[in-house]
């Protein structure tokens, strides 16, 4: 099953001097045998290792097996990477993590659990959330997990361009806003925003921002317009 190579070597090197050991403090199960490879839950094939001993084997793991099975020991791997806890904190160098990233591409593409969503499936997940109600307290440890956090350049260009052309849909009539409900809290913010803008306006502190439409955009405005016109 294995590729007899060093690193199989090490595997078994780690795991034979754990049998023959008792472990004082955390200790993790690990399978000798993976059970994504027809390994079982015997005793004979279960062993405790340290945290450290255990994210080791994994790599190991993953140099030890080639063909259609090695994606699920870089999955495995790749788990182990990115949960952590407490008790299991691995210091995982940039080198590293970009390699395991790039083994596991060939593998993720078309396969199961890589989702790729259309956008009548994400039209679906989106009406499915309406209507729901968020546990109290949701937004404020939103707010708090999202404190501190920096947007890069490239991400509040984006962010920037998709606000502007929101806004446009909304004045020019391009995308109906009917039925979409703010909170008490975010009508205040909102309010608050707009008096502050048109203060500073009145004032000559800024300038008003103008917005220049295409042609489309114009069309498409005449056009929804057009529709709204009672025809008597």
């Amino acid at each position: 099953m294995f590729t007899e190579n060093k690193y199989t070597k090490w595997y078994y090197q780690i795991i034979n001097n754990a049998k023959n050991r008792l472990v004082e403090g955390y200790t993790e199960n690990h399978h000798v045998i993976p059970k994504s490879l027809g390994g079982s839950n015997d005793p004979d094939n279960l062993i405790k290792l340290t945290a450290r001993e255990h994210f080791i084997c994994h790599l190991l793991l993953t140099k030890m097996i080639d063909g259609h099975q090695k994606h699920k020991m870089l999955r495995a791997y790749k788990c182990m990477v990115e949960w952590q806890n407490e008790n299991r904190f691995y210091k995982v160098n940039s080198k590293l993590y970009e390699s395991l990233k790039k083994q596991c591409v060939p593998w993720n593409k078309g396969k199961k659990g890589v989702q790729i969503v259309s956008e009548e499936t994400r039209k679906k997940i989106s009406e499915s959330h309406k209507g729901k109600v968020k546990p109290e307290g949701f937004a404020e440890n939103l707010r708090k997990l999202n404190t501190g956090k920096t947007h890069t350049e490239e991400t509040k260009k984006k962010l920037s361009e998709l606000g502007k052309q929101q806004y446009l849909e909304c004045r020019t009539g391009l995308k109906d806003f009917t039925g979409h409900k703010h909170s008490e809290e975010r009508k205040q913010l909102i309010s608050q925003k707009s008096k502050n803008y048109w203060e500073k306006v009145r004032l000559g502190l800024i300038e008003r921002k103008k917005y220049k439409m295409t042609p489309e955009q114009i069309a498409k405005r005449s056009k929804s317009r057009s529709k709204k016109v009672d025809i008597v």
